[in-house]
């Protein structure tokens, strides 16, 4: 829900900023102020087009016991190394609902919960990735101002997308231990 309230205000931003554009002309500070609500729209708008996406197209057909999503244990030693267990019920989740086990002897629960994580864990690194071409569009509209495309897009790939993988992966080993 939230972040449905954060996509239309920051596109509402956008669009405001376009017209300021339009009106008083693409000039600093109003194309500044245009590119950065631009980017917020483009990550936010980006990841839950994808998250529907991934959600609609693989949810139903993942293979739960495939190796590709197995967690190691040389995997798991790494995440403890990383203390995501301190942090990581402090990080904002979409809907935690979906990776709560309500009862450990119900498979079903367990796969449940394991669906949603392996869903959640695609949905990220596919957001990661797609975040990065925001340094593209970044370049099209603006090739001077390359790098602060490349700041954004990292550090919104690295801060919003990278902690819920490792999430994910530590809570993953403990599901796959379960069943």
């Amino acid at each position: 829900m939230y972040g449905i309230i954060l996509a239309v205000i920051f596109n509402l931003l956008f669009f405001v900023s376009l017209i300021l554009c339009l009106v008083f002309g693409f000039k600093t500070p109003y194309f500044s102020i245009f590119i950065t609500f631009l980017i917020f729209a483009y990550h936010i708008d980006i990841r839950l087009i994808i998250a529907e996406f991934v959600i609609l197209v693989f949810k139903k057909n993942l293979n739960l016991h495939s190796k590709i999503f197995k967690v190691s244990d040389k995997d798991f030693k790494f995440l403890s190394k990383l203390k995501v267990k301190k942090w990581k019920d402090k990080f904002v989740a979409w809907d935690k609902s979906q990776f709560v086990i309500t009862d450990l002897r119900d498979k079903s629960n367990v796969e449940f919960a394991l669906r949603n994580n392996i869903t959640a864990e695609i949905i990220h690194w596919a957001c990661f990735f797609v975040g990065l071409f925001a340094i593209l569009i970044g370049c099209l509209i603006s090739p001077d101002e390359w790098w602060i495309y490349v700041v954004t897009a990292v550090l919104t790939s690295f801060l919003a997308d990278l902690p819920p993988i490792l999430i994910q992966r530590f809570n993953r080993y403990r599901l796959q231990r379960l069943i």
